[in-house]
C-alpha cells in the first residue's frame, strides 16, 4: 500500500499486510493489521503522484510537475531504506504512460515512459546512460478513459497497456525493447459504453488478466495462459500468442454495491481465491474460482 501523507509534510508512507486465509476473523475477513515500513522520508514536490510499478522488492513511482519542464521518478527499496530520484528534462504539460519491470535475460531493471507525442524513452537502472530515446510508437496509449491505465502491467518480461481507442492490448518487451499486440479476450469486443463497461489490466497468479466491470451486474476476470509450446515455429510474437496462448474467464463475481463503486482485484490466495478492494477501504474475498457462470 502506498499513501501520500499531508500530515507528514506530504511524505510518502508505505505499508504492507499479510493475508491469512486459514485464520478467518469473524467469518468475513482474514487479513492482519497493515504495518508501516520505516523507510527514509521522500518529500514530494507535488500533491499529485502515481504508482509506476513494483518488482522484486523495488517500488517505482513518479511525481508530475505540471507547468514546468521537469518530472521526477523515484525508485525505492523499503527494506534497505534506500531510494533514488531520477530527474530529466521532459516536455511541458504533457501526460505520460509508464511502466517499471525486470528483464531476466539481462538481469536489468528498466523504466519505460511514453509521451503523448509518441516518444518512447527507456531508463536502465545502473547503466549510467540516463533516459534513452528509442523511437516513437503509433499506439495511442493514453489514459482518458481510466485514470489508472498508464501503469504498465509486468508479465513474462513485458509491460502491458490497454489501447482504449482500438480496444486491444499492447505489450513492450523489455529484452528487445519492441512493441507487439497481444490477442484480446472476448469481453473487450464490448468496448467502452458510458461507464457501464470498464476494463483494467491486472497481474493475478502470475498471469495477465483483464478485469471487466459490468456495473450493477458483475465483475469478470479473464486470464491469459499458455496452452502449448511451439515457439520454434513462430516468426513473430503475435503469431506465438495466437497459437500458444488462450483466454479463459476465471471469475465472475456478482455486483453487490453501489453503481459507481469499483471492485479492484489485487491478489490471489494460495487456494485460488481472489482478493478485491471495494470502496478503497474494504478487502473482500471471493470464492468463485474458475466459474464462468458463477
Amino acid at each position: 500500500m502506498i499513501q501520500l501523507s499531508y500530515e507528514d509534510k506530504r511524505n510518502v508512507r508505505l505499508y504492507y499486510g499479510e493475508y491469512d486465509e486459514d485464520n478467518i476473523d469473524g467469518g468475513q475477513y482474514s487479513y492482519k493489521t497493515l504495518t508501516r515500513i520505516n523507510h527514509s522520508p521522500i518529500n514530494m514536490p507535488s500533491k499529485i503522484y502515481s504508482m509506476i510499478g513494483s518488482c522484486n522488492g523495488l517500488i517505482c513511482f513518479s511525481v508530475p510537475r505540471w507547468g514546468t519542464i521537469d518530472d521526477h521518478v523515484y525508485i525505492c527499496n523499503p527494506v534497505t531504506r534506500e531510494y533514488k530520484r531520477l530527474t530529466d528534462k521532459s516536455f511541458e504539460r504533457v501526460a505520460v504512460v509508464n511502466g517499471f519491470g525486470y528483464d531476466p535475460s539481462s538481469n536489468e531493471f528498466k523504466i519505460v515512459r511514453i509521451y503523448l507525442c509518441e516518444l518512447v524513452q527507456v531508463y536502465t537502472l545502473g547503466s549510467g546512460s540516463g533516459w534513452r530515446n528509442i523511437g516513437t510508437t503509433n499506439y495511442s496509449l493514453d489514459y482518458y478513459v481510466h485514470p489508472r491505465s498508464p501503469m504498465g502491467v509486468l508479465v513474462n518480461g513485458a509491460l502491458h497497456w490497454l489501447e482504449y481507442r482500438k480496444w486491444r492490448i499492447v505489450a513492450f518487451d523489455l529484452a528487445d525493447e519492441e512493441f507487439h499486440v497481444v490477442p484480446s479476450p472476448p469481453c473487450l469486443a464490448v468496448g467502452y459504453t458510458d461507464y457501464m463497461n470498464c476494463f483494467q489490466l491486472r497481474k493475478l497468479g502470475r498471469c495477465l488478466c483483464v478485469v471487466h466491470q459490468a456495473r450493477s451486474k458483475r465483475v469478470d476476470i479473464w486470464s491469459l495462459k499458455k496452452t502449448k509450446n511451439n515457439t520454434n515455429t513462430c516468426n513473430t510474437k503475435e503469431q506465438e500468442y495466437e497459437e500458444s496462448w488462450t483466454w479463459s474467464r476465471e471469475f465472475s463475481i456478482k455486483w453487490e454495491t453501489d453503481f459507481m463503486d469499483e471492485y479492484e482485484p489485487f491478489a490471489l490466495t494460495k487456494s485460488g481465491k481472489v482478493l478485491l478492494c471495494s470502496r478503497r477501504k474494504q478487502v473482500q474475498e471471493n470464492k468463485n474460482a474458475k466459474g464462468a457462470g458463477k
